[in-house]
């Protein structure tokens, strides 16, 4: 065992949130859905409630980065999402306060089985997002409740997206700000509602940062050298299996 950064960890946990702390840096540097793969390593050495607010600030320094870098080009969609989004993260604010640690994973469970659903459906009835575009609010709220009850709104966010067949750097604007946005009302709830984000939980974030940084820039030179094709064909595939990993995690842990 030893000490970092005030938390008493085995040299194989630490590598883990390491390993964690890397994908969600190159989730935000462009190669999304990877992310999701982080979210159980931390639940599994910090506990499943615990460690969204660790994961959220793992979210923030990387989505400041990201916001720098992917400069908004379409603040029209943003601002189309962001007030269902809100009432969603609200919803679910509300909620989390008082589940307990089963029941955390219970609804996380819930949710990540409908996200499996609806990104394996085919793509013929995914077409139907872009016939109609009230979906969109639908979308939003959903990816408000999931980004605030689980650190999970990436995949539900990269579905309507992809579904919109919008060109790779409007992609990567609206992703980035989107979540820029929601994630920095959420410090918020859980500093001063959930009260899962303290000065302890802030000094071991620091302490990952290295490694976040790291990740966000491998990412951001994957999606520099691919061409747009294959940058949804890999955003797609990564979502999928990540969705299933986490899943498979909350129902044999």
């Amino acid at each position: 065992m030893i000490t970092f950064f005030g938390h008493e960890l085995s040299i194989i946990n630490l590598i883990l949130l390491m390993i964690a702390a890397a994908s969600i840096g190159a989730n935000k540097g462009g190669v999304y859905g990877i992310a999701l793969a982080a979210i159980p390593l931390f639940a599994g050495v910090l506990g499943v409630k615990a460690a969204s607010g660790y994961v959220l600030l793992m979210y923030i320094a990387s989505d400041t980065m990201a916001a720098l870098r992917y400069r908004p080009k379409s603040p029209k969609l943003i601002l189309q999402l962001l007030p269902v989004a809100l009432i969603g993260l609200v919803l679910a604010a509300f909620v989390g306060r008082y589940l307990n640690e089963e029941g955390f994973k219970i609804m996380m469970g819930i949710m990540l089985i409908g996200l499996i659903i609806l990104l394996l459906l085919p793509d013929r009835y995914k077409k139907v997002l872009q016939q109609h575009k009230f979906l969109g609010s639908i979308f939003g709220f959903v990816g408000g409740f999931t980004s605030m009850a689980g650190n999970i709104g990436g995949p539900v966010m990269s579905t309507y997206l992809l579904s919109q067949k919008i060109d790779k750097d409007l992609y990567l604007s609206t992703y980035s700000w989107f979540f820029f946005t929601i994630n920095s009302i959420k410090v918020l709830v859980m500093v001063f509602y959930w009260h899962t984000i303290t000065w302890r939980v802030v000094e071991f974030s620091i302490g990952l940062l290295p490694a976040l940084i790291l990740g966000f820039i491998i990412g951001a030179i994957i999606v520099k050298v691919m061409d747009q094709k294959k940058f949804y064909n890999l955003v797609t595939a990564l979502t999928i299996l990540s969705c299933l990993y986490l899943f498979c995690k909350m129902l044999f842990s």
